[in-house]
């Protein structure tokens, strides 16, 4: 009966050290992304750099705001 707890506990502890040293799934992250954010020239709401259009060196929200920016002379 004490060498069967014996194998158990060794088998036991070979498994937990085999698991930790062999490359398995990284946990998944629990931080979401940071996105850069940019203002919309003529608005100034904060947008996602991706959802973006950029004309002139300039950011805006929609296309109506790209083109009533660019009509004001700025």
């Amino acid at each position: 009966m004490l060498r069967l707890l014996i194998i158990i506990l060794l088998l036991v502890l070979l498994f937990a050290l085999i698991k930790r040293f062999l490359p398995g799934k990284s946990p998944p992250q629990d931080e979401p992304r940071i996105a850069k954010i940019v203002r919309c020239d003529y608005c100034q709401i904060y947008i996602p750099h991706t959802s973006a259009i950029k004309h002139a060196e300039r950011y805006y929200c929609c296309d109506e705001h790209k083109l009533m920016g660019s009509d004001s002379g700025a």
